[in-house]
């Protein structure tokens, strides 16, 4: 009977390789390790973001350089629309698509009632505004804000006659 009880008792141990129980320090000391892994991917999925916003918002002020720049070629050579050449007006209106974080035309906003991670133009006071996101999750803050004011300059004499 010995033989067959140490037999059985075998039987049921072989398909686990580990059979002895965890205690409560292994647990304690795999939580805090794990806990410490997700801390620091957090921080750099946040910086991550950050740099992604800030390239994003780099691009959006490029593409509207370069519009800006063809329209004003255009301009020169006589091909465009029939407006005024000094104009002011809303510098998102040179992009053809508008970025899909654009909302469109607002008239001096309080900026904590404006949501975050999006591009306005100020009717009132003539600037391109973006109001970054914000990291921290349970205290309000005062949103981070960008803000362009886009001119025409133009130069005192044709520099293509100047010879």
């Amino acid at each position: 009977m010995t033989g067959e009880r140490i037999s059985q008792k075998y039987n049921a141990l072989r398909g686990f390789p580990f059979s002895r129980k965890i205690t409560l320090f292994e647990l304690v000391v795999v939580f805090l390790l794990l806990c410490g892994i997700y801390y620091l991917l957090i921080d750099r999925l946040i910086y991550f973001r950050r740099q992604y916003e800030v390239a994003q918002v780099n691009w959006t002020i490029a593409a509207i350089h370069t519009a800006r720049g063809v329209d004003a070629a255009a301009r020169r050579v006589g091909r465009h629309r029939g407006e005024k050449p000094g104009a002011a007006r809303n510098p998102m209106q040179y992009l053809e698509p508008a970025p899909p974080n654009y909302i469109g035309e607002l008239c001096d906003p309080d900026p904590m009632n404006v949501e975050r991670g999006i591009w306005y133009f100020d009717r009132c006071n003539s600037w391109l505004v973006y109001v970054y996101n914000s990291e921290k999750f349970f205290a309000p803050e005062y949103p981070k804000i960008l803000k362009f004011n886009v001119e025409s300059l133009r130069l005192l004499t044709d520099p293509a006659r100047t010879f």
